[in-house]
């Protein structure tokens, strides 16, 4: 193998690959489901009888559920949205786990956006 093409070769390859990480990062959908979620909330607790808002609060949850994450940035909004959901935490309060349960969750989070 000449230099240039080894050296080529191995400046692209780091380059490619940090651009598969971007471009991953960048497809998952759950950062923003779970700020489309919270808008919903907002809007469907002013007009809380409407089907329509209903419909599409209930299609973003089961996007936010169903679909598998694909970056820490998609896992910490699937975990934030359980906790906000309250899938977790209120069912330990007063409990023997006094709640630890939605703060593990909580501190997998912080601990996913710092990666």
């Amino acid at each position: 193998m000449k230099r240039r093409s080894f050296l080529t070769g191995s400046i692209t390859a780091p380059v490619l690959g940090a651009a598969i990480a971007t471009a991953a990062v960048a497809r998952d959908p759950h950062p923003d489901l779970l700020r489309r979620w919270r808008d919903v909330e907002k809007r469907l607790s002013g007009a809380p009888d409407d089907q329509r808002i209903i419909d599409e609060q209930t299609e973003i949850e089961r996007q936010l559920m169903a679909t598998p994450a694909n970056s820490p940035e998609g896992m910490a909004a699937q975990i934030q949205f359980a906790i906000e959901y309250r899938l977790v935490g209120d069912c330990f309060v007063g409990a023997e786990m006094e709640g630890l349960d939605g703060e593990m969750f909580g501190n997998i989070v912080t601990t996913l956006q710092a990666a």
